[in-house]
């Protein structure tokens, strides 16, 4: 789990900074020394969830195995797109998706296990 470093009035800052001003994701990361696929995933939490899903979590939530897998075989088997599945499954970040789908294609159980919460 990584550490949040940023807090929500800064999230809310960039993700209204890409939206508001027409400015490109990789710049405004750039310019707050973020990853590109952070900010994304703030822009998707706040079209998500609201002012909420900028909130650096406090708590873990549970993702059961049956979500799991329904998450992945939506991507691979029915053609989703990620980002889709993430709204669908209130999924906090691609890279949780993406373990998911790593450990499904190296055949690992998709155990369930905690995860950041909104």
């Amino acid at each position: 789990m990584t550490i949040n470093k940023t807090s929500f009035e800064k999230r809310l800052c960039i993700v209204k900074e890409v939206l508001e001003t027409k400015k490109s994701r990789n710049l405004v990361a750039k310019e707050n020394n973020l990853s590109c696929a952070t900010v994304r995933d703030w822009i998707d939490r706040y079209q998500t969830f609201g002012k909420n899903g900028l909130h650096p979590y406090k708590t873990k939530a549970k993702y059961s195995s049956e979500t799991k897998q329904n998450a992945v075989e939506d991507v691979l088997y029915q053609g989703a797109s990620q980002r889709t599945v993430m709204r669908k499954y209130k999924i906090s970040s691609s890279a949780v998706l993406r373990a998911w789908i790593s450990n499904y294609n190296k055949q690992k159980d998709l155990k369930k296990y905690w995860k950041r919460a909104f």
